[in-house]
């Protein structure tokens, strides 16, 4: 009856329906609007300086390649030097001297990258357009340490992705960057799960209740999840239907990435629960603050953001670069270790929430 109760009270709010449905969607057309006309996510980052080295002996592969390259110097994209010593080219990458560095071979397209990881996607970004060769896209992450010692050239090492056929646009940055930014921000709706009931005092009638309160507790969270599964769901169709962000390549993958949306969006429910039941002003005063900062600094607002050391350290930035592992190149892992993680805190969280509900006394 409970949850029945939450989620009635939920939907008859004004405001949580404007911000559940219409937020989402007036931000979306917005972006749309605005960024449709940008090719790259990474458009804007100063001067992109790449050596690259034709080795394919195949004449047609060779042409492509040739007319890329004229192509992507005439638009001014990036500077491309072509090199004729592999191992200069990747001294040149680790001295900074170039962004990075590219091979095209055989089979497959080498993507040597250097230190600057936002430069770093906006090269792999300009690569994975060319697509017109169907050959495989291997991106070889921090392979350029100083003095090119302990370089792997190992097979296994190699991210992989073998179908680019969708050229990335700053609204597929946004589009996962905007769900992760509404997840974070459900914290402030769990926060007032029990917070105005405090506050308001009639969590007396909670605490008074002929129901255990362990119950009690679990009812009013979970009442809170069918608000969370909609905005995701919203955020994710409009913005494929009316703007082609594209997401994960297959059903399996997309699969993942929601479980990733909507395990973030309960972690942070369940999270600002536990800090409504501990403070007892308005905890919006500290949640919205923490929530700004960390998401200025992982680049949610501007891409272009990055201080190393402190914006790859922020939840935000590992939970938007778990996704765009699952968007971009099909990789799982970092997504997967992310949800066990999330699980781990759910389950601490909820603890430590039914142990503090149960010892709450009536609000005089």
């Amino acid at each position: 009856m409970i949850i029945l109760n939450e989620i009635k009270a939920f939907f008859s709010d004004k405001v949580n329906l404007s911000f559940m449905f219409a937020f989402p969607i007036v931000l979306i057309f917005l972006l749309g609007n605005l960024l449709s006309t940008q090719d790259y996510a990474d458009a804007s980052i100063g001067e992109l300086r790449i050596g690259y080295m034709i080795k394919t002996t195949n004449q047609v592969e060779v042409t492509f390649a040739k007319e890329f390259i004229e192509s992507v110097s005439e638009e001014g994209t990036a500077i491309l030097k072509e090199m004729t010593d592999e191992r200069d080219a990747k001294l040149s990458v680790a001295n900074n001297e170039l962004e990075g560095f590219t091979i095209f071979g055989e089979d497959e397209i080498l993507i040597y990258e250097g230190k600057d990881q936002i430069k770093n996607r906006t090269i792999t970004a300009l690569f994975t357009g060319y697509s017109n060769l169907s050959k495989a896209v291997k991106v070889i992450a921090n392979s350029v340490p100083d003095k090119l010692n302990g370089i792997n050239t190992n097979v296994s090492s190699f991210v992989e992705e073998k179908e680019f056929n969708a050229n990335r646009s700053m609204l597929d940055y946004y589009g996962v960057s905007m769900i992760i930014m509404m997840a974070f921000i459900g914290s402030i709706i769990g926060a007032g799960t029990f917070g105005e009931e405090i506050r308001l005092r009639t969590v007396n009638r909670l605490i008074v209740a002929p129901v255990s309160r362990t119950k009690i507790f679990f009812q009013k969270v979970i009442g809170q999840i069918p608000s969370a599964i909609i905005e995701i769901v919203v955020v994710m169709f409009v913005s494929v239907a009316f703007f082609n962000v594209h997401y994960a390549k297959s059903l399996g993958d997309n699969l993942i990435l929601f479980t990733l949306f909507l395990l973030t969006s309960f972690t942070m429910l369940i999270i600002g629960v536990v800090i409504g039941l501990f403070i007892q002003t308005n905890p919006m005063l500290l949640i919205i603050p923490v929530l700004w900062v960390m998401m200025f600094l992982s680049g949610t607002f501007s891409k272009q953001i990055f201080i190393k050391g402190v914006s790859d350290r922020m939840p935000v930035y590992q939970l938007q670069q778990a996704a765009f592992d699952i968007t971009v190149f099909g990789r799982t892992n970092k997504a997967i270790t992310i949800i066990l993680i999330e699980i781990t805190i759910i389950i601490l969280m909820t603890i430590i929430g039914v142990i503090r509900f149960n010892k709450l006394k009536e609000a005089r």
